[in-house]
């Protein structure tokens, strides 16, 4: 018999044998369950492992509800003063979440707008940055074939309207500049002459 064969004949008896495991308190609410087939029986929960915060107050819900790769990024796109969110996690696609006050006293939280914001298509991968100077966030996306795509702001600081400022960045040697999801670029003005800088 091989370690492989062994190995998968003792996790099999395993999987049969009774646990020693003392099954925890039952919750107040019995979690849903299915009666489909093979899973009738099947919990679903999601308090396997208490999450809390610093003063011992469990989270209600703690993970990000089904994101996988959430690539967020915060920038004030209506130019109400505070940073909105967008959150990429589909090809193609963000998720527009605006900050709003909070009504008497509350604090501001972020309120689901749009999936597919403005329509726009930014491939795999997004970054918000002011590219021309004029004080409105442009978009870089990745275009086809992993180039830099520059999606001009033609709108106004509190409505955002996009147009292609430039199908492919390119190099000063006219050669389109590649950017893929592992290697989303940045800009910053490194050499401090007022213009953004791409790495």
């Amino acid at each position: 018999m091989t370690q492989r064969a062994l190995l998968n004949l003792l996790v099999s008896l395993a999987a049969c044998r009774p646990s020693s495991i003392q099954p925890q308190q039952a919750p107040a609410a019995p979690p849903p369950r299915t009666s489909i087939g093979a899973f009738a029986g099947f919990e679903r929960r999601a308090d396997l492992i208490p999450f809390a915060d610093s003063t011992g107050r469990r989270y209600q819900l703690p993970t990000l509800g089904g994101l996988d790769r959430p690539r967020p990024q915060l920038v004030d796109i209506d130019g109400d003063g505070d940073l909105d969110l967008f959150v990429q996690e589909y090809p193609g696609r963000m998720m527009f979440f605006e900050r709003v006050a909070g009504e008497r006293g509350a604090p501001a939280r972020y309120v689901w707008r749009d999936d597919r914001w403005l329509g726009l298509d930014v491939g795999e991968w997004s970054r918000f940055a002011d590219v021309d100077g004029d004080g409105r966030m442009d978009l870089l996306a990745e275009s086809p074939y992993s180039f830099i795509r520059w999606l001009r702001n033609d709108g106004t600081r509190q409505r955002a309207a996009f147009t292609v400022g430039a199908d492919s960045v390119r190099d000063v040697e006219g050669r389109p500049i590649p950017a893929d999801r592992q290697n989303i670029p940045q800009l910053a003005d490194l050499d401090c002459n007022g213009k953004p800088d791409l790495f």
